[in-house]
């Protein structure tokens, strides 16, 4: 099998304490053959100093000096990757070490298959726990973003989408609403929830007709789906205070569609020993 270029992407705002972690994970990946492109959206801290202070030649940084929509940066990037594969990371997320090489491997493979992603934890900073994400071979098209791998034919991310703007990518964009993805039965992505709960991706919700609209497109209108938004709605409605105990409560504590299995092995241990 040749070893392709992988073109990683990855949009920063305000990483200075988390882009560290991310980034040392990509390079103690297995598979060396990949460039990063980064893409600062105007960050007031750090992060372009941390980032710079990797001395690596596989990073390009791409600066801005306003703050837009990150999938519009991202459709930026994805202009510079000129690779076989695109990887999507977030600035604060962790890779298992042969995340990619299992993912390149699987593509070469099986040339039918425009994407493919692996099991994720979530990783709770708060009080240092962690659950599977375990899906099934994908009944709703709908995967941690940071765990996807696709092949780099002129696909791009409709922003008009300010809400679901990355499961509307995967559905409609990638598959075409058809199921030409597969997962990788390992844990190798670790998605970083921070102790106050300030993730900037729980805030692009916003209460009006065209996300809801985007909502049932994306997913389907049964019970689940149903109860799901109204559970947003609710979080979007509530005081903070009381916000971030539903959340608890919901993601850690309720086994709803999703299986939630608190777990240990060496993948998950060698990830978290990334986060500093």
């Amino acid at each position: 099998m040749e070893n392709p270029l992988v073109s990683i992407l990855i949009v920063t705002y305000n990483a200075e304490k988390t882009i560290g972690w991310t980034l040392a994970s990509i390079f103690d990946q297995s598979y060396k053959n990949y460039e990063i492109l980064i893409l600062d959206n105007n960050s007031n801290d750090k992060t372009i100093e941390t980032i710079k202070s990797f001395n690596n030649p596989k990073i390009k940084i791409f600066s801005e000096n306003k703050n837009i929509w990150p999938y519009k940066w991202l459709n930026y990037l994805l202009d510079y990757a000129k690779w076989k594969y695109v990887a999507i990371q977030d600035h604060d997320d962790v890779w298992y070490k042969e995340k990619i090489e299992k993912q390149v491997k699987f593509l070469e493979n099986y040339k039918d298959y425009v994407w493919c992603w692996t099991w994720c934890i979530d990783y709770f900073a708060a009080d240092n726990t962690w659950y599977l994400i375990q899906e099934k071979e994908c009944d709703d098209y709908l995967v941690y973003h940071t765990s996807l791998m696709f092949r780099n034919e002129w696909y791009r991310y409709d922003t008009s989408k300010s809400f679901l703007c990355d499961c509307y990518f995967m559905r409609y964009i990638l598959c075409k609403n058809k199921k030409n993805l597969h997962v990788i039965p390992w844990i190798m992505t670790l998605h970083y929830n921070k102790k106050d709960w300030s993730n900037l991706s729980n805030s692009w919700f916003k209460l009006n007709v065209n996300n809801i609209k985007t909502y049932f497109k994306v997913y389907w209108y049964d019970i689940y789906h149903l109860l799901a938004l109204v559970y947003i709605i609710i979080l979007k409605t509530i005081p903070n205070n009381y916000r971030k105990k539903i959340q608890e409560f919901f993601l850690r504590k309720i086994k709803w569609k999703h299986t939630f299995n608190k777990i240990t092995t060496n993948n998950i241990t060698e990830m978290i020993s990334f986060i500093k």
